[in-house]
C-alpha cells in the first residue's frame, strides 16, 4: 500500500505482519511482496516495488526474504508490465550479505510513538521508513541505518541513531547504495546524522564501504544528470555525486581513475565546513568532459568551454563564511594524485586552527600532480588557493590559473617540501 497509496502512513508496517504484527518467529516466517491473501491476482505492485524489495532486505528480524522470478528479471505479468529489478535486487542482497545478516538488534527510528528524534527538514515521517539494525555481517559488527522515502517530494532529515552499539559519535557513515544526495554523513555530538533521499527512494548508510561489489574496470564515472544505475560504471551508470565516486575509488583497490562531465560538484550538502574532497590515494582525476555528448573521450575535453568545477560553496550560495575550509585535501603518499582540467572554487579557510587558515583551494600533504588547474574564488586568512607542507610532500603543476583569490596572506605557499612549476598564472587577485 505504501508504494501505490500515495499519503499512506508507510509506519504500519513496523507494527503489522507475523512478527511485529503477532510475535511469530522470524525463522518460520517468509516475507515477499504481492501476497494475493491481500492484493488480487490483478494488483500486483506498480509503482517502485524495489522500495519494498528495500525493506525486506534491509530488515533481517521480519522473517526470511523471498524475491519472486518476475520482479528479478522483469517478466510480464496479467496486464502488468514486467519491471526488471535485477540490479537493484543484487545490491541490496550483497549489502544483506555482508552488513545486515545476523543483525540480533533492530531500532524502528520513526515509529509511531518513537523515543528517538527526528527532525524532517523536507518530506514526511508518515511516508517514510528510517530503522538501524545492529551487530551483523559475518563479524557481527556492523550497524545499518536504512531510509526509505516513499514521498513525491525529496526527504532531508536529521536522524538521531543508536551509538550504543557499533555507531560512535564522529563518525563517518556511507551510503552503500550511491542514491542519497548526502553519500557521506557525519554522526554528531547529539547522535545525529543528516540525509538527503531523493523521492520514491531508499539508502543504506554504515560505517564501512568493505564487502560491496567494485565495478570490474580501473574506471568510473561521474555525470550530474545520469539517470542509469548510478554504479559507476560507465558514462550511462555515472555517479551522479563525486563524493560517491571518491568513497568507492577508496574501497577498490582496483579503481584508478575518475572521469567527470562538467558541472558544478559540491563538497557536501551537510553543511560541514571540515570535509572536503578527499584524496588519500593515487587517484587520476579527469574532468570537463562535455554534457553534449553521450559517451566523450578525454580529446573531447576543454576546460575553458565546459568546465568540471568542484566548489566548496556548501551553505547558502554565494556567501563564502560557511564554505568549506578546504575544497580538496590530498595526502596520498603511495602514489601521486593527477588533477587534470578542473576548476577548484569557493573554499574559505578562515578556521581558528592555522591548518585551517591556509588552503582554500588545495591543502596538500602528500604527493600531487595539476595539468590545466583553475583555482577560482577562493579565500583565505593566510594561504587562499594552493598550500604545500610536509618534508615529502611533492606538487608539479603546468598550467595553473589563479584568478579572483582574496586574501590577507598568499595565493600559493610552500611551507616545506618541493613544488615544481610549468606555467603559473595569477589573475584578478
Amino acid at each position: 500500500n505504501a508504494s501505490d497509496a500515495y499519503g499512506y502512513d508507510a509506519r504500519n508496517v513496523f507494527q503489522s505482519g507475523l512478527v511485529d504484527g503477532v510475535s511469530a518467529s522470524p525463522f518460520s516466517s517468509v516475507t515477499f511482496l504481492n501476497n494475493h491473501d491481500f492484493r488480487d491476482a490483478g494488483q500486483a505492485i506498480q509503482n517502485e516495488p524495489e522500495l519494498g524489495y528495500a525493506y525486506i532486505l534491509t530488515n533481517n528480524t521480519i522473517g526470511v526474504p523471498c524475491i519472486f522470478y518476475p520482479d528479478y528479471y522483469g517478466t510480464d505479468l496479467p496486464a502488468i508490465a514486467g519491471r526488471k529489478l535485477k540490479s537493484e535486487i543484487d545490491q541490496l542482497l550483497t549489502i544483506h550479505k555482508n552488513y545486515i545478516y545476523g543483525s540480533t538488534q533492530m531500532d524502528y527510528i520513526n515509529k509511531f510513538s518513537t523515543g528517538y528524534d527526528v527532525q524532517y527538514l523536507s518530506g514526511y515521517a508518515n511516508t517514510s521508513l528510517i530503522y538501524q539494525s545492529s551487530n551483523g555481517g559475518a563479524s557481527g559488527t556492523r550497524d545499518v541505518l536504512s531510509v526509505i522515502n516513499y514521498a513525491g517530494e525529496e526527504l532531508h532529515a536529521l536522524i538521531q541513531v543508536n551509538t550504543g552499539n557499533n555507531f560512535a559519535v564522529g563518525d563517518t557513515l556511507y551510503d552503500l547504495t550511491g542514491k542519497s544526495k548526502s553519500p557521506i554523513t557525519l554522526i554528531d555530538g547529539n547522535s545525529k546524522v543528516e540525509v538527503i533521499i531523493p523521492a520514491r527512494s531508499y539508502a543504506v548508510f554504515s560505517n564501512s564501504m568493505d564487502g560491496l561489489a567494485c565495478v570490474g574496470s580501473n574506471k568510473i564515472y561521474v555525470d550530474l544528470n545520469a539517470t542509469g544505475l548510478n554504479d559507476g560504471s560507465d558514462w550511462e551508470n555515472a555517479f551522479t555525486h563525486l563524493q560517491s565516486a571518491i568513497v568507492l575509488a577508496q574501497v577498490c583497490t582496483n579503481i584508478e581513475e575518475i572521469h567527470i562531465k562538467e558541472g558544478t560538484y559540491y563538497a557536501n550538502s551537510l553543511g560541514n565546513r571540515d570535509l572536503g574532497f578527499s584524496l588519500n590515494k593515487n587517484l587520476k582525476i579527469y574532468g570537463s568532459y562535455p554534457a553534449s555528448i553521450s559517451n566523450p573521450v578525454l580529446t573531447d575535453r576543454e576546460i575553458d568551454a565546459t568546465p568540471t568545477i568542484l566548489s566548496g560553496d556548501i551553505g547558502t550560495l554565494g556567501d563564502d563564511t560557511d564554505n568549506v575550509y578546504h575544497v580538496i585535501n590530498a595526502s596520498s603518499m603511495a602514489g601521486a594524485v593527477l588533477l587534470d582540467q578542473l576548476v577548484i572554487k569557493g573554499g574559505h579557510a578562515d578556521g581558528s586552527h592555522v591548518s585551517d587558515q591556509h588552503g582554500a583551494g588545495i591543502y596538500n600533504t602528500g604527493l600531487l600532480n595539476m595539468d590545466r588547474v583553475y583555482f577560482d574564488e577562493n579565500s583565505a586568512t593566510m594561504t587562499s588557493d594552493i598550500y604545500n607542507i610536509g618534508a615529502a610532500s611533492v606538487i608539479n603543476a603546468s598550467d595553473i590559473k589563479v584568478i579572483n583569490s582574496n586574501t590577507s596572506g598568499t595565493q600559493v605557499h610552500c611551507e616545506s617540501g618541493t613544488v615544481n612549476w610549468d606555467g603559473l598564472n595569477v589573475i584578478d587577485n
